[in-house]
């Protein structure tokens, strides 16, 4: 299978931990899992915390959004640096930067490609659903620190209901109001919504926390929210 990854930024860096090295070990040896079975690995990175942290020096220092997204951009890039680290030999050390650095890399490579952030107005999670689209991806695999999709922000609304699984339509009106702002890009954002919509790429959103939730999801399980057309 070919599979793409996006390792969630909330599980890398957040209040608890500002970098989670010990989280990106064990992502790594997942990764490095699936690949010993056979299958095409691709992973994205968020910028979660740190990032934030950094967006919001830069906006205070008087930055405009566009280069906040840059900043937040070169911080997921960082994360990307430390998850390649811990991979050693099964990853490539180069993080492409565009989709057709993507594609020449994975064209010419087995090894596991980890990429960050792409450009501004691009949350990493649209990256992933690009990158999964442009290789024709069996399966898209979207982490995050909640177990799937919920009718509303469960964090912010006790009532809020898991959906098992959720129809691309219902799930643009869950997120249609979404603030489009560097740092704020909450699990799917235009971008993605607009990919998966078109690519129709099997897709599933998990918790990432343990890390072995993804190879129980490539092994079929249904975990989380699976998205459907």
């Amino acid at each position: 299978m070919k599979i793409v990854v996006k390792v969630s930024g909330h599980l890398i860096s957040n209040k608890d931990n500002l970098i989670n090295h010990e989280y990106l070990k064990r992502v790594a040896n997942v990764l490095i899992q699936l690949r010993k079975e056979g299958h095409k690995v691709y992973a994205v990175t968020g910028g979660g915390l740190s990032a934030r942290y950094y967006i919001n020096a830069a906006r205070a220092l008087g930055a405009n959004e566009g280069l906040c997204d840059e900043v937040g951009i070169n911080v997921a890039r960082l994360h990307a640096m430390l998850l390649i680290s811990a991979l050693g030999n099964y990853a490539l050390s180069k993080i492409p930067r565009t989709v057709q650095e993507f594609l020449d890399l994975a064209t010419s490579s087995d090894k596991i490609i980890v990429m960050g952030g792409f450009q501004p107005g691009q949350s990493t999670t649209a990256v992933a659903s690009l990158v999964a689209e442009a290789i024709n991806a069996d399966l898209l695999i979207i982490t995050s620190d909640i177990d799937g999709i919920y009718t509303s922000d469960p964090k912010v609304n006790p009532n809020a209901r898991k959906l098992d699984e959720v129809h691309i339509n219902q799930l643009e009106e869950i997120f249609k109001d979404q603030k489009v702002k560097a740092g704020l890009y909450k699990m799917v954002d235009y971008v993605t919504l607009s990919v998966l919509k078109r690519s129709r790429i099997t897709t599933r959103f998990i918790k990432g926390e343990p890390p072995e939730n993804i190879i129980k999801v490539v092994k079929g399980e249904p975990l989380g929210t699976l998205i459907v057309y």
